[in-house]
C-alpha cells in the first residue's frame, strides 16, 4: 500500500493521529472535476481496509477540499525541449509553456487553519461546481469545437482557428447557449468570455488542435452534450452545441486515424447504416433517440462533409 500515493497519505495520517497533533486538509490539485471527493474516497477506501479506528479519525478530523485550475498549458513537444535547451543551455525533458492567465479556485474546510492564498489571487468559494461547469462548457467546450471545426477549415492551432470569422462565430454561438445555464453572478460569464478570446488569440501559446481533438468521444460527452441537453430542456434547439457534435462527427467520418480510447465503439458506429445516429449514440443514447436532434445534427454534418 505504501507504494501508492493513497497509501503514503494514510500512513502519514496514522502518524499524525498517533502524535495527537490534530487533523489537516488533504488537497488534490489534479485536473479532474470533484477532485476532493475523489481523493476522500481513495484515502478512506484504503484506511477502512487498514484500520477502522484510523478511518473514523480521518472522517472526523481530515478535510478534502476540491480545487479547480484554469490555465492553458499545451503538451510538451520535442521542438520545445530543443528550444529551451538552446535558450538556457540546460536540458529539460519536460519543460512546460504556460499562458499568463491563471485561475485557482478552492472549496472546502481547512482544519489546521486556512492559508491566506487569496493574497496571491486564489479564489475561495462555497460551491466550486458552478466554476467547474463554466470552465468545462466555455473553455473546454470551445476548445473541442475548434479542434474539429478548425481542422475541417484547415487550421492547426487555437490561435489560427479563433482568428477565422466562421470559427469565431460558432464559438460565440456555443457560448451564448452555455451562458443561459451559467447564471450565478459570481461567475462573471461576460468577463470570462472576453478573457477567453484574448487567451485563445495569444500567438505565443501554440496549442495544437490535433492534441485537443484526442479522445473526443469522452470529451464531447462532458462538454457539448450537457449544453445541448440543457437547451432542449428549455424548449430551444441547442443548435450551437449540436454543431459542435456535428463537427466531431464530420471529423471522425473524414479520418481513418482516430485517436480515442473509445475507438472500437466509433469504428462500429461508422459501419452502421445511419452513421450519424450511431455516432450520436456513442456520445449519448438519449440524444440518439431524439428525432429532432438527430435530424438537426444530420443537416449540420451534411454542411461540413
Amino acid at each position: 500500500a505504501l507504494a501508492t500515493t493513497a497509501g503514503k497519505i494514510v500512513h502519514g495520517l496514522a502518524a499524525r493521529r498517533a502524535a495527537d497533533v490534530g487533523g489537516l486538509a488533504v488537497m488534490s490539485c489534479d485536473n479532474i472535476a470533484a477532485n476532493g471527493e475523489t481523493t476522500r474516497a481513495s484515502i478512506l477506501g484504503m484506511a477502512d481496509k487498514v484500520d477502522a479506528e484510523l478511518a473514523a479519525w480521518i472522517r472526523e478530523h481530515v478535510s478534502f477540499p476540491s480545487t479547480s485550475i484554469d490555465r492553458i498549458t499545451p503538451a510538451t513537444e520535442a521542438a520545445l525541449i530543443l528550444d529551451v535547451e538552446k535558450q538556457t543551455g540546460f536540458h529539460d525533458g519536460a519543460p512546460v509553456v504556460a499562458e499568463p492567465f491563471a485561475s485557482w479556485i478552492i472549496e472546502g474546510e481547512f482544519p489546521a487553519g486556512r492559508p491566506t492564498w487569496e493574497n496571491s489571487g486564489v479564489q475561495f468559494v462555497d460551491d466550486i461546481e458552478h466554476f467547474e461547469r463554466r470552465k468545462l462548457w466555455l473553455l473546454n467546450g470551445s476548445h473541442s469545437l475548434m479542434a474539429y471545426y478548425g481542422q475541417l477549415l484547415g487550421h492547426t492551432t487555437v490561435a489560427d482557428a479563433i482568428a477565422d470569422d466562421q470559427c469565431r462565430a460558432r464559438v460565440e454561438s456555443l457560448w451564448d447557449e452555455a451562458a443561459q445555464h451559467l447564471t450565478v453572478e459570481e461567475l462573471n460569464v461576460a468577463q470570462y468570455r472576453k478573457q477567453l478570446i484574448e487567451r485563445f488569440e495569444n500567438p505565443r501559446i501554440v496549442h495544437n488542435l490535433a492534441q485537443i481533438a484526442i479522445d473526443g468521444a469522452t470529451k464531447q460527452r462532458m462538454r457539448a452534450v450537457p449544453i445541448l441537453k440543457s437547451e432542449l430542456e428549455t424548449g430551444r434547439s441547442g443548435s450551437g452545441a449540436a454543431f459542435s457534435i456535428a463537427a466531431w462527427i464530420a471529423f471522425v467520418l473524414g479520418t481513418e486515424e482516430i485517436r480515442d480510447t473509445r475507438v472500437d465503439e466509433i469504428i462500429v458506429a461508422k459501419q452502421q447504416d445511419d452513421v450519424v445516429k450511431a455516432l450520436i449514440a456513442v456520445l449519448d443514447t438519449d440524444l440518439a433517440q431524439n428525432d429532432a436532434v438527430v435530424e438537426l445534427i444530420r443537416t449540420q454534418v451534411g454542411q461540413l462533409v
